[in-house]
C-alpha cells in the first residue's frame, strides 16, 4: 500500500506555523526514550538479552549522528498502531497500511535534527507467525520509505520474546519487551540520548509503562484510555498526554518543538 501522505509540504506546512528554520541544526530543549544488535542499518535482538557489536560513537556514526549530538532529545515511537494500522502481527508489505500524520510527525522532528527511533514488540516472530527474515524485510522498506521522504529513522529496535512463544529459544520473560525498559536504555546507551528530554509516542499502556520506567520525559498514548489493556495489578497509571491519533499529536509535537525554544546552531 502506497504511503498515505504525498510529499514532504505536509510536515513543511507544520514547522512554517511554528516558525521553525528548516534546513537548519537545532538544539532542543524538549523533555523522553531507548534495543540490541547491528543488522543492515538497524538493531535487533541479542541471543541471551547480551548486547554486542558497536560501542557509541559507531552506532551514532551509522544513525547519521555525530559527538555533538550526545545527550539530545529524542522522537520514540512505537511501530503497530502509531507507524501503521495495527491489523494484528504485521509482517508483509501489503498488510502494513501508513497512520494518516505519520510523516508528518517524523519531519517534524527529522527537519529539527531530532533522532527518530522506533521500539517495537515483536512478539509474532516468537510465537511463529512469521519469521525474523519477513521483519528484517519489512523493516528495510518501512525505513526506506522514510527516508525518500526526507524524514529518516535513525534506528529500529525491537524484541521477539514472550514467556508463551512457540519458538523455544524465544520464550522467555525478556527486559526487553515492554513494558520493561530495556529498549529505551539500550537506545539510550547506542545514541547517547538523554531520556528525559525526549517524547515516547505509544498506543499501549505499556509502551507508557515502559516509558516511566525509562525516565521518558513526555509519554503520549494514542486512542482512547478507556480501549487500552489494563495495567497488570499493583502498577499505578503512568503520567500522560492523551491524543486521539497521530495527526493530533503531529499537531501537539509542533507546538512543543516551537515552545522548548529550539536553538538554530
Amino acid at each position: 500500500m502506497a504511503p498515505a501522505e504525498s510529499g514532504s509540504n505536509l510536515w513543511r506546512d507544520d514547522l512554517a506555523r511554528t516558525s521553525i528554520p528548516i534546513g537548519h541544526k537545532v538544539v532542543s530543549r524538549l523533555p523522553g526514550l531507548s534495543l540490541c544488535r547491528e543488522i543492515t542499518g538497524y538493531a535487533s535482538w541479542c541471543d541471551q538479552g547480551k548486547r554486542d557489536g558497536l560501542d557509541l560513537v559507531e552506532n551514532m556514526q551509522s544513525a547519521g549522528l555525530s559527538r555533538q549530538d550526545l545527550h539530545r532529545a529524542a522522537l520514540l515511537l512505537d511501530r503497530d498502531g502509531v507507524i501503521n494500522v495495527d491489523h494484528g502481527f504485521v509482517a508483509r508489505r501489503e498488510d502494513f497500511e501508513w497512520r494518516p500524520g505519520i510523516f508528518r510527525l517524523v519531519g517534524i522532528a527529522a527537519a529539527s535534527n531530532i533522532p527518530v527511533v522506533v521500539v517495537t514488540n515483536q512478539t509474532g516472530i516468537g510465537r511463529g507467525y512469521y519469521a525474523q527474515s519477513d521483519f528484517d524485510a519489512l523493516t528495510v522498506w518501512m525505513q526506506d520509505a522514510f527516508a525518500r521522504k526526507g524524514t529518516p529513522i535513525a534506528k529500529v529496535y525491537h524484541c521477539p520474546f514472550h514467556p508463551e512463544a512457540t519458538v523455544a529459544e524465544l520464550r522467555a520473560s525478556h527486559p526487553w519487551r515492554k513494558p520493561e525498559p530495556g529498549m529505551l536504555l539500550a537506545a539510550r546507551d547506542d545514541l547517547g540520548l538523554d531520556l528525559g528530554k525526549s517524547v515516547m509516542v505509544g498506543d499501549q499502556w505499556s509502551d507508557m509503562i515502559a516509558a516511566q520506567r525509562a525516565g521518558v520525559g513526555t509519554a503520549v498514548l494514542v486512542g482512547d484510555p478507556k480501549t487500552r489493556k489494563l495495567l497488570p495489578e499493583g502498577v499505578s497509571f503512568p503520567d500522560v498526554i492523551c491524543k486521539p491519533d497521530i495527526e493530533a499529536v503531529a499537531r501537539w509535537y509542533a507546538g512543543e518543538v516551537r515552545s522548548a525554544g529550539f536553538i538554530a546552531t
